[in-house]
């Protein structure tokens, strides 16, 4: 692909500035900024291979957040999985494509993925992580590795010392 793309990505740099507060999360979006700048940089033999390991990233972050948002009763589920469909079947639609010799509409999926992963992230998943914060004291609680999932109840030892 061309070197034109990574000139025209919209995405922020990596680090504080762009992560949204759950390490889990932010480590998926940094492997998936990596993969989008691999993809600028492969040559066009490997854009179908490259798409198909962008695919399956996405795939098992959309299923992590999803699953976050189901466990939490995130009420924007619904919007939030739409979002992340579109974009695994327009992965795959390209994908297709370009195994057929239409490489041209790999750069178009480059800038057009790139746009909406920042916005995506910065909106979609900040709220997520919000809401992940205030139902931290209900349900559910984010780890201290970024995990997310059902709160676990501790028992309180009166200790003698």
């Amino acid at each position: 692909m061309s070197v034109a793309n990574k000139q025209n990505r919209t995405y922020v740099s990596a680090g504080a500035a762009s992560a949204v507060g759950n390490l889990a999360l932010d480590r998926m979006h940094e492997e998936f900024r990596d993969l989008l700048d691999l993809f600028d940089a492969c040559e066009d033999t490997q854009c179908a291979a490259v798409l198909g390991v962008i695919q399956a990233h996405l795939g098992r972050q959309s299923a992590a957040e999803e699953e976050w948002m189901r466990i939490s009763d995130d009420p924007d589920i619904e919007r939030h999985k739409h979002e992340h469909d579109f974009w695994l079947d327009v992965i795959g639609e390209v994908r297709q494509r370009v195994e057929h010799g239409d490489i041209q509409i790999a750069h178009w999926l480059s800038n057009e993925l790139s746009h909406w992963f920042e916005t995506h992230r910065r909106e979609s998943d900040s709220a997520l992580v919000d809401f992940l914060q205030s139902r931290r004291d209900a349900r559910c609680v984010i780890g201290e590795r970024g995990t997310f999932g059902p709160r676990r109840t501790t028992r309180s030892r009166n200790r003698s010392e």
